[in-house]
């Protein structure tokens, strides 16, 4: 993460959480699972870095329904 700027918090749910920062030419994203950064992206302003993270957190949230489907078929 950039150091020396305050993040802005996007999202905090369950094991995911999401900050932006204003680089002053942009907003870059970063997602974390469990403290680990997972996904780090750049947008335009911070409403279209919440759209991004959001478009993300589907993504992960999709695919850790999957895995624990399997994970109880197993």
């Amino acid at each position: 993460m950039p150091e020396g700027l305050e993040p802005v918090p996007l999202i905090e749910n369950g094991r995911y959480s999401a900050y932006a920062y204003d680089l002053d030419f942009m907003w870059r994203w970063v997602i974390t699972r469990d403290g680990e950064e997972i996904q780090d992206g750049c947008a335009i302003s911070l409403e279209s870095s919440k759209q991004s993270v959001q478009h993300v957190l589907a993504f992960f949230g999709h695919v850790d329904g999957q895995i624990m489907s399997n994970k109880q078929t197993t």
